[in-house]
């Protein structure tokens, strides 16, 4: 009797992780048209696109979770890139402080988010505050242990995959 309590515990398991894993690919399709109309300058399909999947993203899996700095990075990189200034510094508050949330302090992704917003911010012109994120983000690195190695590397060896987002950030 145990045996089977012990095995329809674990099949289970797979299924609910079979149902998360389809609803991952989903909204990684998802990330990709959004990326792909922001390409194509349609940011007001992309903007469109960003808000139906968040609203999805959070409905199924919470206000934090791994999708949601990424999220907020594209809002952030869209808004700007349409002109779209109103509420801009509010949104990379919350990209940066969900990333924060999710992965720590020391955690690597963290520091991915905080290079993303120095991007944001050096596009925008304010160089001095994305200086500031960036040697966060140096901070970041230098205290953990996997970051000490991805700083020792070298700008060649490094991955270009964030690892926070899904299957890339927008140019």
């Amino acid at each position: 009797m145990k045996m089977f309590r012990v095995s329809l515990f674990f099949a289970s398991a797979l299924l609910i992780s079979c149902a998360v894993n389809a609803q991952n690919k989903k909204f990684d399709k998802s990330l990709r048209k959004v990326d792909a109309s922001y390409a194509a300058g349609s940011y007001s399909k992309a903007m469109s696109g960003l808000k139906k999947l968040r609203s999805s993203v959070v409905a199924k899996m919470g206000q934090q979770n791994p999708y949601m700095p990424g999220l907020y990075i594209r809002e952030a990189r869209i808004n700007l890139e349409s002109g779209m200034l109103e509420g801009f510094g509010s949104i990379v508050d919350a990209a940066i402080n969900s990333s924060k949330a999710i992965y720590g302090e020391t955690g690597v992704n963290y520091a991915s988010t905080l290079v993303d917003v120095a991007s944001i911010y050096n596009e925008y012109g304010n160089y001095r505050r994305s200086r500031e994120y960036l040697e966060q983000a140096r901070e970041v690195l230098s205290r953990n242990e996997s970051g000490t190695e991805y700083l020792k590397a070298g700008p060649r060896h490094r991955s270009g995959s964030r690892g926070h987002d899904g299957p890339g950030i927008l140019p």
